[in-house]
This record gives structure tokens, C-alpha cells and sequence, in this order.
């Protein structure tokens, strides 16, 4: 969840951050040490996990938060991620 003030600053003051401070500001969750170690990384994922995550995300908008963790078991399993 971005803060009220991060928000208006990217939305509305049209300001570009630097990678540090979007991750002091809840954008981003990681910044790599270079693009190479980035690319490695997502390289290296589990395809059935990728995938798992991102029906996730494309659901998520319309499930409830007391949902949410249901469905995420419901599908891992299906996936049979565990």
C-alpha cells in the first residue's frame, strides 16, 4: 500500500525517484546490485510458482481479504506447489 504523500508525489507533482527511494517508499520490494543479478534471479524461479503468484494477483482485486488465503491454498494445491 503506497502512502498518501508517496502518491501524490507520483501522481501528481509528475516526480521521477530514484531506485532508493522507491524502496523507502513501499514501491518496489527489492533493487537489484545490477540488471545481470535482476535477470539471474528471475531466471532462476520456479515457473509454477510465477504462475501461481500471478493468477493470484489477477484475482485478487475481487476476493475479499478474509478470501484471500483460501483461495491461495485452494490454489497451490491445484498447482501442487505444497
Amino acid at each position: 500500500m503506497i502512502t498518501r504523500p508517496a502518491a501524490h508525489q507520483l501522481f501528481l507533482a509528475n516526480r521521477v525517484f530514484s531506485a532508493e527511494e522507491a524502496l523507502q517508499m513501499g514501491l518496489v520490494d527489492r533493487v537489484a546490485d545490477s540488471h545481470d543479478d535482476e535477470l539471474q534471479r528471475l531466471a532462476s524461479l520456479d515457473p509454477r510458482r510465477v504462475q501461481f503468484v500471478k493468477e493470484l494477483a489477477l484475482h485478487s482485486s475481487t476476493i475479499g481479504r478474509t478470501d484471500l488465503p483460501l483461495i491461495a491454498r485452494r490454489l497451490s494445491a491445484a498447482m501442487n506447489l505444497g
